[in-house]
């Protein structure tokens, strides 16, 4: 049990150490900057968003799926600070957190059995106190001037972010060809930090169920297909018809003199 502990700490230090604090164009304070001054801001928040889920299920529970707002359990989550402190320290972990919240809203969407929405909620909770610690071990490193400060990007049209974005899935495709869905799905996630979540917020403004969709393809479908021993004819598929939606909004987002 010490050497498995051991390691996965020695597995977090290595990960602390060697990538940049990454985050997309979405709202994100100083905080980021000055992790250890916010730890128990973070903790507070921890709590505060575990309970506020909790009484979103269990009013599924006693009032049944029309009683419940499914999408206040992402609202809820989006307006933490934690929410970025988490991105910028530890993309793989974020992506996870992301995974549990939509199991938790795909269980009420469903109609599942409470129990299994529970289940979801635990290991929501498992994995939001999980991304706490990571992000106090980038805080001591990063009061150590080990990590590198959260960098703002240079300013590119949306339009051109949503060719980029096709070009990444390419990749992505492409390390799944190899047989490195290690690889793909880090590509996949910084594709998703980087570029996604800076026009995320022009797409919705235009077309709200489809912005909905390409993150759910980015955070759930992408990411399993990857994980899964589906066959490489399933997973182009899956990607043809994300690339097509981001096709579908670089049509939405036009601006005076740039080309279709």
């Amino acid at each position: 049990m010490y050497k498995l502990q051991l390691l996965k700490i020695t597995f977090f230090l290595s990960y602390f150490i060697t990538a940049p604090l990454v985050f997309g164009d979405g709202p994100v304070g100083d905080h980021v900057n000055d992790l250890k001054g916010h730890l128990n801001e973070y903790g507070g928040e921890i709590e505060w968003l575990t309970k506020e889920i909790r009484k979103i299920v269990d009013r599924y529970d006693n009032l049944g799926p029309s009683g419940v707002n499914s999408d206040e359990i992402i609202d809820r989550w989006e307006t933490v600070k934690v929410h970025s402190a988490i991105e910028s320290t530890h993309v793989p972990l974020y992506a996870s957190v992301w995974q549990s919240l939509f199991s938790i809203k795909t269980g009420i969407d469903q109609q599942l059995p409470i129990s299994e929405v529970n289940a979801a909620l635990r290991e929501l909770e498992i994995k939001l106190w999980q991304s706490l610690g990571a992000v106090k071990l980038a805080a001591r490193y990063q009061d150590e001037g080990l990590l590198e400060t959260v960098q703002t990007r240079s300013a590119v049209t949306p339009r051109a972010i949503l060719t980029e974005i096709n070009q990444q899935l390419d990749r992505v495709l492409a390390k799944l060809a190899e047989r490195l869905p290690d690889q793909a799905l880090e590509i996949l996630q910084e594709t998703y930090a980087y570029s996604f979540e800076a026009v995320e917020d022009e797409i919705k403004e235009k077309n709200p169920s489809l912005a909905r969709e390409l993150e759910v393809d980015f955070k759930i479908r992408l990411p399993e297909i990857i994980s899964s021993d589906e066959g490489s004819r399933q997973a182009e598929m899956l990607f043809q018809t994300t690339k097509s939606k981001i096709d579908e909004a670089r049509r939405l987002i036009k601006h005076a003199g740039e080309p279709q």
